[in-house]
């Protein structure tokens, strides 16, 4: 048990050890994975690590309203996808849609 116990340790310090080596602390905002966000949002500063994906935040969600709203209460978000989850979880039995704004 002792020796299951320090391997534990040890295998969670080296996780810890290579996340702090491979990471930037930026002044003002959060810690970012250097090489895994190489995109980042003029806006919000949000961190990508496909310029595709970044274009895609900036068309829909940076500074926008979300777009999808559930039919049964007043949840919305961004993503369509959430608020399938919220349907299926919330609003156990009903017909699972998504209201478009």
């Amino acid at each position: 048990m002792a020796f299951e116990t320090g391997v534990l340790a040890t295998l969670r310090a080296n996780i810890e050890y290579r996340s702090r080596r491979n990471s930037v602390k930026h002044e003002d905002g959060p810690v970012w994975h250097t090489g895994k966000m190489s995109y980042h949002c003029p806006r919000c500063n949000a961190g990508y690590t496909y310029k595709k994906t970044l274009k895609t935040h900036m068309k829909y969600d940076c500074g926008k309203e979300p777009r999808f709203k559930c039919p049964y209460c007043n949840k919305r978000d961004k993503c369509s996808s959430n608020i399938y989850k919220h349907v299926r979880m919330r609003h156990d039995g009903m017909p699972v849609m998504v209201h478009r704004n």
